[in-house]
């Protein structure tokens, strides 16, 4: 009898410390998993506007969603727009799909992005700009 006590209450011993560890394993557990969740969603993230300064857009890399309306802003001092056009290469001159208007400094336009999905080029067509860097890349997804 005094074995059989003896050995229940090293059972609940032991299980009072597997506990214990068990909640910090969780707890880790738990950390990790948010972040991996944070991260994933920022990786599908669209963007919905972009600032077009002297000879850059910002950000350069768009990615919008097929059927969307991106904003494009011109915050420089002077006229720009955003042409897309088909490629990836933005330096090399192929068919335009779809743009803006060239707008004055201080004006908004909004552009219906009706691209299927895909890689695709923008420059700013007012001449010089692309010969001045003013490229980026535009990724439409579903």
């Amino acid at each position: 009898m005094v074995l059989l006590a003896a050995g229940l209450v090293l059972l609940v011993l032991a299980g009072a410390g597997c506990g214990g560890g068990s909640k910090s394993k969780t707890s880790t557990t738990t950390t990790t998993t948010p972040a991996q969740t944070t991260t994933q969603p920022s990786s599908q993230a669209t963007t919905t506007s972009v600032s077009q300064t002297e000879y850059q857009f910002s950000p350069s890399a768009v990615t919008v969603k097929s059927g969307s309306t991106l904003t494009v802003t011109n915050d420089g001092k002077i006229s720009h727009n955003l042409t897309v056009q088909q490629g990836t290469d933005p330096k090399k001159t192929t068919t335009k799909l779809i743009g803006t208007p060239t707008s004055l400094p201080g004006k908004t336009d909004k552009l219906k992005v009706s691209l299927k999905p895909g890689k695709y080029s923008m420059y700013c067509s007012v001449p010089g700009h692309r010969d001045l860097g003013m490229v980026g890349t535009f990724t439409v997804i579903k």
